[in-house]
């Protein structure tokens, strides 16, 4: 399955802006207005590599080789990083255009790009 960026940022954002002494059942994540754009498969898919990539905290419960309980508790300090990095939409919009030149762009190297662009529009490069 291919990891949706834009399905991270906002799954990044919601768990954000909703995760605060909550935690979040995937059924709740889906409902997001925000999330609705993606199906649950691509959603489910985005918490658990966030999850091996320590830019969130989740525990996904499975069953047969399907997660059957998924929940998300907050981001991590790495998740807050590259989620700081791509917040805007404008330089979010910029980072995409930029990475669309190659096939595949890690999230690390996506943070990076974020990280150049804001840079860029607070005069320090």
């Amino acid at each position: 399955m291919v990891l949706d960026r834009d399905c991270v940022r906002d799954l990044l954002l919601t768990i954000e802006s909703d995760a605060f002494n909550n935690t979040l059942f995937l059924e709740t994540i889906c409902e997001n207005p925000s999330m609705v754009l993606y199906s649950k498969e691509t959603i489910t898919y985005a918490i658990q590599k966030l999850k091996e990539a320590n830019y969130i905290n989740a525990s996904i419960l499975f069953a047969d080789n399907t997660p059957y309980l998924v929940s998300v508790s907050s981001l991590t300090w790495e998740g807050h990083i590259f989620l700081d990095n791509v917040r805007d939409p404008s330089i979010w919009e910029k980072v995409k255009s930029k990475s669309s030149k190659l096939t595949s762009v890690s999230l690390p190297l996506l943070s990076e790009l974020g990280l150049s662009f804001v840079k860029e529009q607070l005069g320090l490069s």
